[in-house]
């Protein structure tokens, strides 16, 4: 909004300093469409963002899509998910209740860490495939398969 109205008083003082209201409010309504699909439409609405709010935002969308997809609801309590946001750098573990009180916190940490350093060198795709498998290892180790057992949400990478 700012950005616009300085634009559109630089503009009118350049042409005629006494242009009409109307053509100034143009001005600033064209200035606010271009600065808005330059924000929407680029990264860089992303980097102008607090870090703080884009990882509270990214934090919020993570365990919306853990309530939304059932993992909150497992009969055993033992969802997990695992939250990597390119963008803002920030990759996290949420579980649910059961499989938290057994694995506790620093094994949550071991697993964040190596993704983290892994990622650091470049190979995200790799860090990504041995922290689920250090995940999936983790909950066999906990709860481990029995005859007869099923899943009961499709074991699958969610992509936003």
């Amino acid at each position: 909004g700012i950005i616009a109205a300085l634009a559109a008083a630089l503009i009118v003082m350049l042409i005629d300093p006494w242009a009409s209201l109307f053509l100034m409010l143009g001005i600033e309504c064209v200035a606010f469409g271009i600065v808005y699909a330059i924000l929407e439409l680029t990264p860089l609405s992303v980097r102008l963002a607090p870090r703080k709010a884009r990882e509270v935002k990214a934090r919020r969308l993570a365990h919306l899509l853990f309530l939304d997809r059932g993992l909150a609801s497992l009969p055993e309590h033992n969802g997990v998910r695992l939250l990597v946001a390119l963008a803002e750098h920030q990759v996290e573990i949420g579980a649910d209740h059961g499989i938290e009180s057994l694995a506790g916190s620093a094994a949550w940490k071991k697993i964040v860490d190596a993704f983290t350093e892994t990622a650091r060198q470049g190979a995200v795709a790799k860090a990504l495939e041995v922290a689920i498998r250090d995940l999936g290892g983790l909950l066999a180790r906990h709860y481990p398969a029995a005859p007869g057992d099923r899943n009961h949400l499709p074991d699958r990478l969610i992509e936003l």
